[in-house]
């Protein structure tokens, strides 16, 4: 699967969940709504996340043990293996394997960063780096938690 490809998925789910473009993705709204399980539980240290999908069930194992916006970024990550990761039963994503991702996971990332909209709205450029900024409570300035740089 290509980049253009995990960016539109990207936009077409976030048009499922009936958000713009702008608008702020709640990923346990989002789980809620697309009729994921979502479990929460502290995990060995190098696994972030877990997906489990059969024809009936859809389930996200999330390890507690990490940041709030690590478990966020993660949730989103799994969402990805859940709804288009074609022949996938289970998947445990280890954080220290990024450096030798597969496809399949750098799609995932790809989906989970958002970067995709930023260029979508020719807000950044194939080559640009760009910073992605979370914090919980949402809102709330000094509340950033989650720091990100990926170039695009």
């Amino acid at each position: 699967m290509s980049e253009v490809k995990s960016r539109q998925l990207a936009i077409d789910t976030r048009l499922k969940l009936g958000l713009q473009s702008t608008e702020h993705l709640d990923v346990y709204r989002a789980v809620s709504s697309l009729g994921i399980t979502c479990v929460k539980r502290p995990l060995e240290s190098s696994i972030s996340g877990a997906t489990l999908k059969t024809d009936k069930v859809k389930v996200i194992l999330i390890n507690s043990s990490k940041t709030l916006g690590h478990q966020n970024f993660t949730i989103a990550h799994e969402i990805y293996h859940c709804l288009y990761d074609e022949n996938l039963v289970s998947k445990a994503c280890k954080t220290e394997a990024f450096n030798r991702a597969t496809d399949s996971e750098k799609i995932a990332d790809l989906f989970a960063q958002g970067a995709a909209v930023a260029r979508d709205l020719k807000m950044a450029h194939h080559g640009d780096l760009i910073v992605i900024t979370g914090g919980v409570p949402i809102g709330v300035p000094g509340s950033t938690n989650l720091l990100k740089v990926e170039m695009i």
